[in-house]
């Protein structure tokens, strides 16, 4: 895994949730915010299952990235 700061985390980033020995999963970030005291990433599994983290958690990034994401968020938008 990588290396990596929680506030480097951007929509359409996978990211590896948990510890291999607690049932860790990715999962792919549709929303950033800033809850003040932490980051928040609302996610979506693979399986279509919606997750929110915080940069509190165990989270890490796992080096993938889908600008589908962003992309389709935006198209949405128009």
């Amino acid at each position: 895994m990588l290396e990596q700061n929680v506030n480097d985390i951007v929509v359409g980033d996978e990211l590896r949730v948990g510890t291999e020995d607690r049932n860790a999963f990715n999962v792919v970030v549709h929303l950033v915010g800033d809850r003040g005291d932490c980051m928040v990433y609302q996610c979506i599994s693979a399986g279509g299952h919606h997750h929110t983290c915080t940069s509190n958690d165990d989270i890490r990034k796992t080096g993938r990235h889908f600008p589908q994401v962003a992309e389709l968020l935006e198209e949405m938008n128009k």
